[in-house]
């Protein structure tokens, strides 16, 4: 896909063409590290198991990115508030290891390893998008089309039964559950109508017309109900800013048939919106919230361990929400921490929205921080698929911020780059 400009010199998708020209434009370093960071991507749909996914990243893009970081690269990343504001809030994270609960050297290594992971792919997310203005678009063509590809796959592999009510959809790639691969699935919806859709008519919407009504099936067949709702209140929120009426007419009209389908007993969206209930989301948050009382300001520590019991027995040990976990772990200052930078970005989204009359990163940022309010543990972690729908939106905004602060136009951001030695 080629580009065109639009306001601000961001560019849009026009047509295919997107991969052309990046072995004269870019320097060896950038285009290794952008092919390893697109295999890393396609990794979560067709690796059968997260260790695999974890190794590729550590081969292809931990490793390599480390030992060819630069000073100079590091002080390209800090013109960014909001890297500065992430950075704080991983090394506040690390430290709550001095005063919180102890364990084995291994754990100290594993939690230093998850810290690093994800600063290394939050940055050469920055670092690609500063450099090359193509990238955005880029990663987002391979996960449209990629995700789709490997569901498929996904079905064929475990032979999924097409029957109604329909069985949940297990067991896709590397995500561990179906409401990691909701996540995903439902960041992709977003990106397909926000950068593609939106645009403007092309001969090629036909195809992601065709995309998006197949990728919001397996949406609904994962089940997930946190991404759904992400989804539906990211869609509105965006309808709203860009005046999208059609938009809203297609979220209003399904409203009003999801509620005809519940009200009549349908047995499907019964079960999934009253019969499974908040899901122990309740109890969850009132065992863990005795918890954060213990140590409210500082926290337990990035190795607290805890087991809480439901109502009918079930033990569970996550706190199925990322800003309770932070607030867990590095008490009320972790929390702040994480809100602060989340807001931030927020901020980055509204004048990118400005200076581009484009919501797609506003609607992004909605959906993320509802999802990791419904089903996320942990915002450190090894490759997990948070960093797709958490931390690389954050690092697209933090490109936005360095580029637009320093130069005032993306149209320069090589010459940026250069400055920095990037490339």
């Amino acid at each position: 896909m080629q580009t065109d400009k639009s306001v601000s010199g961001q560019v849009q998708p026009n047509s295919a063409g997107i991969f052309t020209g990046m072995s004269t434009e870019l320097g060896p370093r950038i285009i290794f590290l952008e092919i390893s960071f697109l295999v890393f991507l396609c990794g979560f749909f067709f690796m059968t198991q997260i260790k695999w996914q974890n190794n590729l990243f550590y081969a292809l893009i931990f490793t390599p990115y480390l030992i060819m970081f630069k000073r100079k690269r590091f002080m390209l990343l800090c013109k960014s508030k909001i890297f500065l504001m992430v950075l704080l809030f991983v090394g506040y994270s690390m430290t709550t290891l001095f005063w919180g609960q102890g364990g084995a050297y291994s754990d100290y290594i594993h939690i230093l390893i998850k810290s690093l992971s994800v600063l290394v792919f939050y940055a050469l997310t920055i670092e690609l998008s500063v450099v090359d203005k193509h990238f955005r678009d880029r990663v987002f063509f391979v996960l449209c089309w990629v995700s789709i590809i490997g569901a498929i796959v996904a079905m064929y592999l475990t032979h999924y039964n097409f029957v109604y009510p329909p069985e949940r959809l297990m067991n896709m790639g590397a995500f561990r559950n179906p409401i990691q691969a909701g996540g995903v699935y439902g960041m992709i919806l977003i990106i397909t109508y926000y950068h593609l859709l939106s645009k403007g008519w092309r001969w090629y919407n036909v195809l992601y017309i065709l995309l998006f009504i197949a990728l919001l099936a397996i949406l609904l067949l994962t089940q997930s109900r946190g991404p759904l709702l992400a989804l539906v209140v990211a869609f509105f929120v965006g309808s709203l800013v860009a005046r999208d009426f059609k938009m809203l007419i297609i979220l209003t009209l399904i409203a009003a048939g999801i509620w005809i389908l519940v009200s009549s007993g349908e047995r499907f969206f019964y079960d999934l919106i009253i019969t499974r209930g908040d899901s122990y989301r309740l109890e969850i948050f009132e065992c863990v919230f005795k918890l954060i009382m213990e140590k409210m300001v500082f926290g337990h520590g990035m190795l607290m361990k805890f087991t809480c019991a439901m109502s009918n027995g079930t033990l569970i040990s996550r706190t199925h929400n990322l800003f309770l976990a932070a607030w867990l772990y590095g008490g009320l200052t972790g929390l702040v921490l994480l809100v602060a930078f989340c807001i931030k970005a927020l901020w980055y989204s509204s004048l990118y929205l400005v200076h581009n009359k484009d919501c797609i990163y506003l609607a992004l940022l909605i959906y993320s921080f509802i999802c990791v309010s419904t089903g996320n543990h942990n915002a450190i972690s090894n490759p997990h698929p948070l960093f797709l729908f958490f931390w690389m939106p954050l690092g697209f905004l933090s490109a936005f911020e360095i580029t637009t602060k320093n130069m005032g136009n993306q149209d320069n951001a090589t010459s940026i780059a250069k400055a920095y030695e990037v490339v």
